[in-house]
């Protein structure tokens, strides 16, 4: 048997419906999203222009990284480079190497150029943030709970 619900109250829910999915949207559109991610690294190709690859990455290589990153799931490491570079030295737009690194907190892409400014190689590994415990988790082991 339905519950019945007056005209106003029915307005109501609605409207609470309604606004919470509002909030639903605005928050996902306000999250940070990355050109830098798999998809679009699986569009870059041998010979292809470094204007094509930043287009397709959003811009020249950078660190978008918001923290420490691990490797995921753990993985060789690219024969050309080592993880802690990549955190600690991302290229910089205006430097004219022949190797471009682009991280965010899901992906790295490296791509190496050729003399001409074209892909000579590119490979691309899927990371993860370091978790690390708040400081209510840290005395919440030590007490043993």
């Amino acid at each position: 048997m339905f519950l019945r619900v007056s005209g106003k109250r029915w307005l109501l829910l609605l409207g609470l419906f309604g606004f919470l999915a509002v909030l639903g949207v605005s928050v996902y559109m306000l999250m940070p999203h990355s050109a830098i991610n798999r998809e679009n690294f699986e569009k870059i190709r041998e010979g292809m222009p470094r204007a094509e690859v930043e287009a397709i990455l959003g811009g020249p290589g950078r660190n978008d990284a918001t923290g420490s990153l691990e490797l995921d799931p753990p993985c060789k490491i690219p024969p050309f480079t080592d993880l802690a570079e990549i955190v600690q030295f991302p290229s910089h737009p205006d430097s004219p190497a022949m190797r471009n690194i682009w991280a965010c907190d899901a992906f790295i892409a490296f791509v190496e150029f050729d003399k001409e400014g074209r892909v000579k190689k590119a490979q691309g590994v899927p990371v993860a943030r370091v978790h690390r415990p708040h400081v209510i988790e840290k005395v919440r082991r030590a007490l043993g709970f």
